[in-house]
């Protein structure tokens, strides 16, 4: 079990990774846009323009982004309830 401190240490680092890598998502989106009209201009239906993307390297990136953005989220989630029972255990020790 980790203590109040590396339990707030880890958010912490997990918030910078978060930050970092959203930058590139927001990158990514940027570029998804452009790149999306083009092969949108080639297909048939919008579905068929977000499968070509989503087979481009852009688009396999994105979707690990995406689930890592979402992985980080839920550490920092579940820290925070630790940190909040153990904040409780210690006010119900003293």
């Amino acid at each position: 079990m980790s203590t109040p401190r590396e339990l707030a240490e880890e958010n912490m680092k997990l918030s910078a990774l978060y930050a970092q890598d959203d930058e590139l998502f927001a990158l990514i989106l940027e570029r998804r846009a452009a790149i999306w009209a083009t092969i949108r201009e080639k297909t048939t239906s919008d579905k068929a323009a977000d499968r070509q993307y989503e087979m481009m390297q852009d688009g396999i990136d994105e979707m690990k982004l995406r689930h890592k953005l979402k992985r980080y989220e839920k550490q920092m989630s579940a820290n925070r309830l630790m940190l909040e029972v153990l904040s409780g255990e210690a006010r119900n020790l003293m």
